[in-house]
């Protein structure tokens, strides 16, 4: 979902900010370059061994439009148990923040890639205020739970994931694919508070 609604959004821009590792295609002099910064890249001091995709991007974000071909399909291994995940998605975490500045002090204002990571920043620090107001503090004090809150979140999970209903995976059947998406979209709403709220704050401190 996040691949065919998040880079495709901001491909119309002509400004992905990173590239699905898994099958991506750069042009040479993009990296030529900036070869000597890519290999012997830091954080904070410390050599960095992880966010390439979001490097190799970014390096070719400075040298012209960065964008997603919806046509280009890869199926890859992905992590099996919430171990896995949770390792794999505080490495992207941590190359969110530390790329996400390198990309904001070495581009312009003039690029919409600027203003669109910029847009991440300012959305989660509104996240983090709202999501506990309105998930724990409002209904601990209205004594209700939020059940309009709850609906729409569901009903939104479903418009999200819709896209991938487009795609023929040849590993499943058109309603294998369906049932799937039916119970598999919630779940994985709720999946994303663990992946993209606390995970978020723990790449922050850990970047």
């Amino acid at each position: 979902g996040s691949f065919v609604n998040g880079r495709a959004g901001w491909s119309a821009w002509r400004s992905v900010v990173v590239n699905c590792g898994g099958l991506a295609f750069y042009r040479m002099n993009a990296i030529v370059q900036h070869l000597d910064e890519y290999a012997n890249q830091t954080v904070a001091g410390h050599p960095m061994s992880l966010g390439d995709d979001r490097m190799l991007t970014s390096f070719a974000s400075l040298e012209g439009a960065t964008v997603f071909n919806e046509r280009s399909v890869g199926y890859t291994l992905m992590p099996e148990n919430l171990g896995h995940l949770s390792r794999q998605r505080s490495r992207w975490w941590r190359s969110f923040w530390w790329g996400g500045l390198w990309l904001l002090r070495r581009h312009s204002p003039r690029r919409m890639a600027w203003w669109l990571v910029l847009s991440q920043y300012i959305a989660f620090i509104l996240y983090a205020f709202v999501l506990p107001i309105v998930f724990v503090i409002s209904p601990i004090l209205n004594r209700e739970v939020p059940w309009a809150l709850i609906v729409y979140v569901v009903g939104l999970s479903y418009l999200r994931t819709a896209r991938t209903l487009l795609i023929k995976r040849p590993d499943q059947s058109a309603g294998s694919q369906l049932l799937n998406w039916l119970i598999l979209s919630p779940a994985a709403t709720v999946l994303n508070i663990w992946i993209c709220s606390c995970l978020q704050w723990y790449g922050l401190f850990t970047y």
